[in-house]
């Protein structure tokens, strides 16, 4: 059970950094989309760090 969180912690961080990379690839196409997400791009990587602690810490634990 301990690895299925952090395989699901590992999947959203791969799933979240695969969408700011279309964002920022999409920046030349749609430039307004691309400035306003672009200020959450901190917010999504630091919870992706959250993510990936919790899992190993629940990984550690068990």
């Amino acid at each position: 059970m301990t690895n299925q969180f952090l395989s699901i912690a590992l999947g959203l961080a791969a799933i979240s950094f695969g969408i700011i990379g279309v964002m920022l690839a999409g920046a030349a196409l749609w430039p307004d989309q691309a400035a306003q997400y672009r200020s959450h791009i901190g917010n999504v990587i630091f919870g992706l760090v959250l993510i990936v602690i919790a899992g190993i810490i629940i990984a550690v634990v068990r």
